[in-house]
Parts: C-alpha cells; structure tokens; sequence
C-alpha cells in the first residue's frame, strides 16, 4: 500500500498552512451549473461523506458544518462556521472559517475555481486549507477516501450527454 502523503492529490505542509489539498475534477455541464452546485455549502454533503450535517446560519453566505473522522473505534466531529467570503461567477468561490466567539479558531479554507473546457464541460479545482495542529496519517488517509468517493458522486451529478438516452 503506498503511502497517503505521496499521493497525486497534492498534499502539502506549509509554513503558516498546516495542510493543503489540492483536489481536481473534470464534470460535465456549464460552469453555471456547477457553480450553483458548488456555492451552496449544503450541497456538499451529497457528495462528500465526511460532512455529517449542513445547516444554514445566517442568509445564504453562512453555513454551519460539522465533519466527522472515523479512524478505526475513534469518531471525531469538528463544527465550522463557514462564510463565502469571496465569489465570481461562475468561476470562483471562496469559503473561509469565520466563527463568533472570541476563541482563536484554526482556519479552515476552501477555493473552488470553475473553468470552462470548451464543449467537454469543466475542470474544477478545489483546495482544502487547514491550519491547526490535529492532522494525522490516519486522518489523511481518511479524507483522501472520501475525496476519491466525492469525484464519482458529483461526475454522477453531472453526466455526460452520452449518459442519456436520446428519444
């Protein structure tokens, strides 16, 4: 078995960055589609198995998400409140970690960014921040699983035309 850390996912420890992830995805659809999909944080428990629960905090910008880890016997559950502090569309979306309290929070980061392939739908690149202390071997290995599993769910939400039967 190869090592998590080697894998084509990009991941990376940086300074100032404890993780970051890069993750790519070729879908089919408009950049408009997509776009949609991925601007609501809600969404992205359809398709990514380690988000428990999404519940909407304040308007359409703020999101409440809790992720659970199972690592062997051990579960963790970790709640963010995410904002999507940054938007083009529809080609980028931004969301960072931006809590209430007057704790210091880890941060926690995603960038999406859509671009158009002419007729053959869109690539997406999506790079996951995180600067606290608790990353693990195990925790990423686990997170690269459920990645690998969320590229199938959302090239199934977005078939190719051939996908389809014509009438």
């Amino acid at each position: 078995m190869s090592h998590p850390l080697g894998q084509e996912e990009r991941f990376q420890r940086l300074e100032g960055i404890f993780v970051r992830q890069v993750i790519e995805v070729d879908l089919n659809g408009s950049s408009e589609q997509i776009y949609i999909a991925l601007a609501d944080l809600a969404n992205y428990k359809n398709w990514l198995g380690f988000i428990d629960t999404v519940d909407i905090d304040t308007g359409d910008t703020c999101w409440i998400v809790t992720l659970r880890a199972q690592v062997g016997p051990f579960a963790r559950l970790k709640k963010l409140r995410m904002v999507r502090v940054e938007e083009d569309f529809p080609k980028l979306i931004r969301f960072s970690r931006k809590e209430t309290d007057s704790k210091d929070h880890s941060d926690w980061d995603l960038h999406v960014t859509i671009s158009e392939k002419g007729d053959m739908g869109c690539s997406v690149q999506m790079v996951v921040s995180y600067s606290g202390g608790f990353w693990s071997v195990p925790l990423q290995a686990v997170f690269t699983s459920h990645v690998e599993t969320a590229k199938v769910r959302l090239r199934e939400m977005f078939p190719s035309n051939d996908d389809s039967s014509e009438s």
